[in-house]
């Protein structure tokens, strides 16, 4: 199901209540409208009738109309209204309009109604006297078409107020929402770049947006502190440490040494070994501290292919001990990229040597690099354990190893596929995992060419 964003919610909702509030004002008027004219019309009908009762004269000669001593003949017809004179239930004098070819009854004081695909006509009927009757009929359809002028126009207007109103609430709606784009913006930036020393910038308003994003810059300035006190704290006790460790493995050393004892020879040894546990672990945990922040300006245009052929070459005697093959076809072109020596050994080595470690004896490794349009794409995969869905979703996270079982085979804090993926990125490059339990891993990374 499509989710719309809510800028389109938000228009499409002030557009359709527009829209529906702008049909229910012409129904309104419509039917407010044609019960008003036909009050209005049936009140003029009366109205005209008696004035031409009160003035009309009739006469062996002829039907005269008397106002202000002068007698005129009388034509049948007053303000729009026809009249026809009947006499008895005839018709005496005057003609019925041509387009009813209906006979009504004389019905006194009521108002019929005569209908057909072209005209509308309202019929009147005044008694005179005994014997006399004055009809009037009214053409209704004149006053509708004045109406009917009007809704045409409303339903021109209609569409255009609406457009307006669409496009005005598009646009103030844009510029509400350019601060929330810019936080937007920024959030992703700082997620990237991983740089907290980033702000978003807070609009010249009182409103909440401005409150959000004073909130925003308290929270990330909360962050940025208490992520440079942990680096602080690590760096500082991993040097605290690695000082007194580096001395307990001299004394060790030496008294291994002058020991002549084997029980007490390998017990001291055994105790080294622990002291060997704890400096890698110390070293690592100076490495992470560490790689978050690689200054740029130290970075040289290396030869790629050339430090991957001398890793993989360093690493190929380890595969061996293991019984493990290891096969390479590396681009034969050279391909330069903006980066450290150390950051990229650092990276191959990681993926390596996790290759060699879950790859059971008589396993396979298979290294692949390629130039694909701007970028170096290498590709490593093994013949190993492989690992779950839900191991290799978590495999980049830090301190995260995915097989606990095997972390007494060498020291690890489970952090050096998180340092590769952040290396990667302060190259603007990726690493991506795909894995099959009992088949394999394969990971791919990309760096950009210069």
């Amino acid at each position: 199901m499509k989710k719309w964003s809510i800028k389109v919610k938000i228009i499409s909702w002030y557009t359709l209540f527009f829209l529906g509030l702008i049909t229910v004002n012409i129904g309104i008027l419509i039917i407010a409208s044609e019960s008003q004219i036909y009050e209005e019309a049936a009140e003029e009908l009366r109205e005209v009738t008696h004035e031409v009762i009160e003035d009309l004269v009739i006469t062996s000669v002829g039907v005269f109309i008397e106002d202000d001593d002068r007698r005129e003949p009388f034509y049948f017809f007053k303000d729009g209204i026809n009249f026809v004179l009947y006499e008895n239930n005839q018709i005496l004098d005057g003609i019925t309009p041509t387009s009813i070819t209906e006979q009504f009854r004389l019905v006194p004081g009521a108002i019929q109604r005569y209908e057909d695909d072209l005209t509308t006509w309202y019929i009147y009927d005044e008694p005179i006297n005994a014997s006399l009757t004055l009809r009037a009929y009214y053409n209704y359809t004149s006053t509708l078409g004045a109406l009917d002028g009007v809704v045409d126009n409303l339903l021109w207007i209609a569409p255009l107020l609406l457009l307006a109103a669409a496009i005005g609430g598009y646009l103030i709606i844009r510029v509400a929402f350019v601060p929330l784009n810019t936080m937007a913006t920024t959030a992703s930036q700082i997620t990237y770049s991983q740089n907290y020393s980033l702000r978003i910038p807070e609009p010249n308003t009182l409103d909440e947006v401005k409150q959000l994003s004073v909130s925003l810059n308290q929270m990330i300035s909360s962050m940025e502190e208490s992520l440079q006190r942990e680096k602080e704290f690590s760096a500082n006790v991993s040097h605290e440490l690695r000082t007194p460790l580096t001395a307990i493995r001299a004394q060790l050393e030496y008294i291994i040494s002058k020991t002549k004892e084997s029980t007490k020879k390998h017990e001291l040894e055994d105790l080294m070994v622990q002291v060997h546990v704890m400096q890698e672990t110390i070293q690592q945990m100076l490495d992470w501290s560490r790689i978050k922040h690689q200054p740029e300006d130290q970075f040289e245009t290396i030869d790629i292919t050339t430090l991957l052929e001398s890793v993989s070459d360093h690493v190929d005697a380890l595969a061996k001990e293991r019984g493990i093959t290891l096969t390479k076809e590396l681009a034969e072109e050279t391909l330069h990229v903006h980066a450290t020596v150390s950051m990229l050994s650092r990276i191959f080595n990681n993926v390596l040597h996790n290759a060699i470690k879950f790859t059971p004896n008589n396993g396979t490794i298979h290294i692949v690099s390629q130039r694909v349009s701007d970028v170096i794409k290498i590709t490593i995969k093994d013949s190993g354990i492989g690992m779950t869905e839900e191991q290799r979703q978590r495999v980049f996270d830090p301190f995260y190893q995915a097989d606990p079982s095997r972390s007494h085979e060498s020291v690890s804090l489970g952090i050096g596929l998180s340092m590769t993926q952040e290396l990667l990125r302060q190259l603007k490059g990726s690493i991506t995992l795909a894995s099959t339990p009992n088949q394999g891993t394969t990971v791919t990374i990309t760096i950009p060419l210069q």
